[in-house]
């Protein structure tokens, strides 16, 4: 898995819109992370510095990345921005933030895998019940289920047509990539603590 697929790292567009308008716009109540970058060196593009982070690239930050929204700021949009402005000077950092735009974390200099990693479970839990330590483990599960079902379909090749035994192998591959498929995707949706 790519890191910049798991991130999903965009630029931000100015739209324009006002502070109080981008708080009553429809979004995902999900935290941030949010790479701010600053000015960097003639002929290289700032914002692709945040690629080369070896901390980005380590799994279990591209898991818990899932979670969040994450984008990538310029340090004089930052700057304009109210949750992000006192961190701007500290360009090139990243910057959590829980789902009420309060900021919880922010990581500057060279990032290492297991701190950020460490601050994303922090951030999550404050809002979420979901545990991001244990994603990797419920993973391995998952895939090693979904190898259950490969060899099973390889068995169903080697099967002849009219086999009694074809169709009630057949239902169940069929059941079981549902379930895997539903439990894959509960596995990524954010589930808010009770208040």
């Amino acid at each position: 898995m790519r890191w910049r697929d798991a991130l999903r790292l965009s630029p931000v567009a100015t739209t324009g819109e006002t502070e109080a308008e981008a708080e009553d716009a429809a979004r995902a109540e999900r935290p941030m992370l949010v790479y701010i970058y600053a000015d960097g060196k003639a002929g290289r593009d700032p914002r692709f510095a945040i690629e080369e982070e070896r901390a980005l690239q380590d799994e279990r930050v591209a898991v818990g990345a899932r979670f969040f929204d994450c984008v990538r700021m310029h340090e004089n949009d930052a700057k304009q921005d109210r949750a992000l402005k006192k961190y701007a000077s500290r360009a090139p950092c990243v910057v959590l933030l829980r789902p009420d735009y309060a900021a919880e974390k922010c990581l500057k200099g060279k990032l290492r895998a297991d701190a950020l990693f460490a601050a994303m479970k922090q951030v999550v839990l404050e809002d979420f019940e979901n545990c991001l330590h244990c994603i990797a483990r419920v993973q391995d599960k998952l895939q090693e289920e979904r190898a259950e079902v490969a060899d099973a379909k390889a068995d169903l090749a080697k099967m002849k047509s009219d086999d009694p035994k074809r169709a009630e192998l057949e239902a169940w591959i069929a059941e079981s990539e549902k379930v895997l498929d539903l439990r894959e995707q509960d596995l990524y949706t954010l589930k808010p603590k009770e208040t």
